[in-house]
């Protein structure tokens, strides 16, 4: 790493205004998991899913998206009883399983059914377990999640408790799958990309197949997919002062600085890239990546005259 020691990356999208992980190996003849982008089968009884279990599920996997100017959940979650999860829902990509452990209904006896040996002598091992994540469960290419509880009160307040153990299961599985999708193998230009950047900066990541540079300048770097909508990524870097430079007040003023500076076209009147903070608040998310401290940003942004505008993830 050079003496770049802080990198603001920045996703924008243009359009109009507006626990832990089995390390099985993967049996080849399992069948390719399959599903809808962002889809999660939930299987538990439909008892569970109209009462309390159920609400607690939806406040967690159908909140809102942040950063967009308009409600989306962040997942789209399909309830199925443990009797019609047949053969075909069984390929599909993400599926969370939620019982009750001491319940001998009908229901929870058909749920148990799906749980594998190994797994149902994992749970048993560790008696403060409350949750586990196994890949390619029943599909190559397939995360499963199973939570599970002594009672509905128990499973309530597991839930509540691994929020976000549970959304970043899913939505990692999610990341990684569109990673493999949009990078592919790599082709020339991609190549050409990435050694430029790391070149620049010593920030060494993986550009997605179809972009192009559109500007290079010092502390700059500015690619483009042409389409509808456009997808552009936005990548400068500074030396490191203090943790203010994480502030949400302070990235909003960077972010404006360099698209002042480096987004405008002068030829067209305040055609510069400006944050919408005012119309939605940015919101910040400390994560981690790969051991070091980094700050997630969404919002708005647009044009300062409106004629183009859409959501960042910086």
């Amino acid at each position: 790493m050079r003496n770049f020691v802080f990198f603001f990356i920045l996703l924008v999208i243009l359009g109009a205004c507006g626990g832990e992980t089995s390390k099985e190996a993967v049996d080849a003849s399992k069948p390719e998991s399959k599903g809808g982008l962002l889809e999660i089968l939930v299987i538990t009884e439909k008892k569970r899913w109209d009462g309390r279990v159920g609400a607690a599920l939806r406040e967690v996997l159908m909140e809102s998206q942040p950063g967009l100017p308009q409600e989306e959940p962040r997942f789209t979650v399909v309830n199925i009883a443990p009797k019609d999860f047949g053969r075909f829902l069984r390929n599909h990509h993400n599926i969370l399983m939620v019982t009750s452990l001491s319940d001998t209904t009908g229901g929870s006896n058909n749920m148990r059914r799906f749980f594998t040996s190994q797994t149902l002598s994992s749970i048993r091992k560790d008696t403060n377990k409350v949750m586990l994540a196994k890949s390619d469960e029943f599909a190559r290419g397939q995360r499963t999640l199973f939570v599970f509880g002594k009672d509905d009160y128990d499973l309530v307040k597991n839930i509540e408790r691994q929020r976000e153990q549970i959304l970043e299961y899913f939505q990692k599985a999610e990341r990684d799958r569109m990673l493999r999708k949009l990078i592919g193998n790599g082709d020339n230009e991609q190549t050409k990309l990435e050694d430029l950047i790391f070149d620049k900066s010593g920030l060494q990541m993986r550009i997605p197949t179809g972009y192009l540079m559109a500007r290079n300048d010092s502390n700059f770097v500015w690619l483009r997919k042409m389409g509808n909508p456009d997808r552009n990524l936005l990548i400068t870097y500074g030396e490191y002062t203090s943790e203010k430079m994480f502030e949400v007040d302070n990235i909003v003023n960077w972010r404006n600085t360099f698209g002042f500076k480096f987004m405008n076209d002068t030829t067209l009147k305040n055609s510069y890239m400006d944050t919408q903070h005012k119309e939605l608040p940015v919101e910040a998310k400390k994560i981690n990546v790969d051991g070091k401290f980094v700050v997630e940003y969404r919002g708005l942004w647009a044009l300062k005259n409106k004629s183009r505008g859409g959501p960042f993830l910086g």
